[in-house]
């Protein structure tokens, strides 16, 4: 993640977010009933094209049981069980949003940061 931008990083969630429903059987349209969207608008969230908003993460991480962690990619595995962190990490997301934009993209980088340290942590405890 370390050259990720932001673009990339709305892909590779997508992707996540396709793969579930479609592990799950579930259509664009059933999760755009769960998330009162169109189905249009989940195809965007699942190609990238639309950053998704973090209440819908919320909405996709009760659905199929999975970490916000691991919707961010910051777990590898999909069955994180994290629900605390989980709850904090929605809160913080939501207040987030109401944020000027100079100040989220200070906590992007910083958050760049610091998932960049922990990788290569996790690389050097790897090696």
């Amino acid at each position: 993640m370390e050259n990720m931008d932001k673009n990339a990083f709305n892909v590779a969630m997508g992707k996540r977010l396709c793969e579930l429903r479609n592990l799950h059987g579930k259509s664009q349209s059933d999760m755009g009933a769960k998330l009162g969207v169109t189905y249009q608008q989940v195809h965007k969230y699942e190609t990238g094209e639309t950053q998704i908003p973090p209440v819908h993460l919320f909405t996709y991480a009760k659905l199929f049981k999975v970490s916000m962690a691991y919707l961010y990619g910051l777990a590898n595995e999909s069955n994180d069980d994290m629900p605390e962190l989980d709850k904090k990490a929605y809160h913080a997301a939501s207040e987030t949003m109401s944020w000027p934009d100079d100040l989220r993209k200070s906590l992007y980088n910083l958050t760049k940061q610091i998932t960049k340290a922990c990788v290569a942590k996790e690389k050097d405890k790897a090696a």
